[in-house]
């Protein structure tokens, strides 16, 4: 462990905002010269595919989401979607496509990079991603799908090795 600390983060959820929401806090802190590594666990184990275009906003589970509109007038701009429309619209067929294709053109709008070259940023600065055994024995997942420089390791493994500050991200 370096003396600037480390952070520890593990995910669980599989949902395009919360793994860029892992990622920013993983390339931040991984520029403050911390050591940083990812533990994916259950439905997280997608956002380590090699592709990651089937990747979703999940509206329904994240209430708190603040979902705008990338472009039109200032006014609808404004709104807030996911405060304004009932919750049972995210499940109906599409809905998932369509916010998440607004969240990516946001990214866009505010020069932001997409969550492929946010992951690649991480990787290059030296975040270590670990994907959990036992969601890929249960899920039949196949380790070919995955990104090439990630780690397979359990969770008593990954808690044994990780370093002593830890700072959760679920």
């Amino acid at each position: 462990m370096n003396s600037k600390g480390s952070l520890s983060l593990i995910m669980t959820k599989g949902s395009l905002d919360a793994f860029y929401a892992c990622l920013v806090l993983a390339s931040t802190a991984v520029a403050m010269d911390k050591e940083v590594r990812v533990f994916c666990a259950g439905n997280s184990i997608k956002c380590l595919y090699k592709d990651l275009s089937a990747l979703r906003l999940n509206p329904i589970e994240n209430e708190g989401m603040v979902m705008r509109l990338p472009f039109g007038p200032k006014w609808l701009k404004k709104v807030d979607w996911n405060a304004v429309l009932p919750r049972f619209v995210w499940l109906l067929p599409g809905a998932r496509y369509l916010a998440t294709t607004f969240f990516r053109k946001a990214l866009q709008a505010k020069n932001q990079p997409s969550i492929v070259e946010m992951r690649d940023i991480c990787l290059e600065l030296g975040v270590q991603f670990t994907v959990c055994s036992m969601t890929l024995d249960l899920t039949g997942q196949d380790k070919e799908y995955l990104i090439d420089s990630i780690e397979v390791a359990g969770a008593a493994s990954y808690f044994a090795d990780s370093m002593p500050s830890q700072s959760l991200y679920l």
